[in-house]
């Protein structure tokens, strides 16, 4: 699935094969408990910044754009690819871009990440909704403790990224977290959700979409709303069903800020991260 290069090593994954959830499911292999340390987590975020992903983190002033986060990606994995910080980062790209020509960006980290290897491997994504704009950053910095804490040392740090296969999409969604940045940077309250893709598919009511895009967290396989007859859909409760991106009736509702595309996997964000997790057997995602 992956081509790669060393010094500053970019990985492009041609996935195209049909996903569903049974895959995702069945390809997973269970391996040693990964411990999510919650102390760690908040240290992420509250320890005062030292190295390459220091200035990714959101401030109450600003929020670093897409072209800015890509970049200290990049820096990220430069960094650390044995030269001058130790050989535990890769760099990745999704091969599609998004509607708006963007892409869909992650890190591999782990003591062999050229190697595929046993070991217990999981996965930690940012940005599923446009408007969850620090998750970003809490991305970076968990990559930043990650990353210093081997180079100097740290036993918990180093023990985790010996026995880990560690994923990190700081952002899923890069065309609609742009938009919700657009929308703080207006000074306008930030409610964009979806990404920004114009869909075919037209409203109950016979008409375009006006507020264009579909909900990545609901693009997926698993219990996607077309799964569901319209029998289920009109029973569901009110909440349920805006939930879902439905309207009273039950109807899909492009409209909808939680609308889930025509199909599942329909948009990119969603089969880059089911093309990441596929590919390489990710048993655990968080988001």
């Amino acid at each position: 699935f992956f081509s790669s290069r060393r010094r500053h090593t970019r990985w492009n994954c041609d996935w195209s094969s049909d996903v569903c959830s049974s895959d995702l499911q069945q390809r997973t292999k269970d391996g040693p408990a990964f411990r999510i340390s919650a102390a760690a987590m908040l240290r992420s975020i509250a320890r005062p910044p030292t190295g390459p992903g220091a200035a990714a983190a959101p401030s109450s002033a600003s929020y670093s754009d897409y072209e800015s986060i890509v970049g200290r990606l990049e820096e990220i994995a430069d960094y650390f690819d044995g030269s001058p910080g130790p050989d535990i980062v890769r760099l990745w790209r999704w091969y599609e871009p998004t509607a708006d020509e963007r892409f869909v960006y992650g890190l591999k980290i782990s003591d062999n990440p050229e190697v595929n290897e046993t070991e217990c491997k999981v996965l930690f994504t940012g940005v599923h909704h446009a408007r969850e704009l620090i998750t970003a950053g809490i991305a970076l910095r968990f990559i930043q403790e990650l990353t210093e804490g081997y180079a100097v040392g740290d036993a918990a740090m180093c023990a985790r990224v010996d026995n880990s296969e560690i994923w990190v999409i700081p952002l899923v969604n890069p065309d609609g977290y742009s938009m919700a940045l657009n929308e703080r940077g207006r000074g306008a309250a930030v409610n964009w959700r979806k990404n920004t893709r114009q869909v075919d598919e037209l409203t109950p009511e016979g008409a375009r979409q006006v507020f264009p895009g579909v909900d990545p967290n609901r693009n997926y396989a698993f219990e996607h709303i077309r799964t569901f007859d319209a029998a289920y859909r009109q029973a569901m409760p009110e909440g349920h069903q805006s939930a879902n991106g439905l309207n009273d009736e039950g109807e899909f509702s492009p409209n909808s800020e939680c609308y889930a595309g025509h199909i599942a996997f329909s948009d990119v964000e969603a089969r880059a991260v089911a093309g990441l997790a596929l590919s390489e057997r990710v048993g655990c995602s968080l988001c």
